[in-house]
């Protein structure tokens, strides 16, 4: 997340990041993301900037499709006249990842649902179930607790 203030060189926008870019005069700003995916896809950003007005953050959502490679694009851009955009309190922002999960990630999935209905029948499976998917050093203490 950045701003730019009118002062400098503003930032790129890298893929996969997003900036919210107040303009030099204060009285606007953009919303801009860079889309990270070799296809388009449909991105969105969130800014919430600081105004001279007490107690005011202006706050804008904007999604849109963008297009691979073409580096930043501005989502959006919004006017501000009751005072100025001070700066960048907070932001989000992404692109929602187009690429298919693996067919071979499908099937562990699929096995390990299967395996698991399996076990739902039987306390004891359902144990054994329960510790093939514990990380070594978690397995130690629940073998420990189950006294294997």
């Amino acid at each position: 997340m950045d701003a730019t203030t009118g002062s400098g060189t503003a930032p790129a926008v890298k893929p996969g990041s997003f900036i919210c870019r107040i303009s030099a005069d204060g009285h606007s700003f953009d919303a801009m993301i860079a889309n990270p995916y070799p296809t388009e896809t449909s991105c969105q950003v969130n800014c919430q900037i600081s105004t001279t007005v007490a107690g005011t953050t202006e706050q804008s959502s904007c999604t849109k499709n963008v297009a691979p490679g073409v580096g930043e694009v501005v989502l959006c851009s919004h006017s501000f006249d009751k005072g100025k955009l001070v700066k960048v309190v907070g932001g989000s922002g992404e692109c929602i990842n187009p690429t298919p999960k693996p067919a071979a990630a499908d099937e562990a999935d699929d096995k390990d649902d299967d395996e698991l209905q399996k076990a739902a029948q039987d306390p004891a499976k359902m144990l054994e179930f329960m510790r093939k998917q514990m990380d070594p050093e978690t397995r130690k203490l629940f073998d420990k607790a189950n006294k294997r």
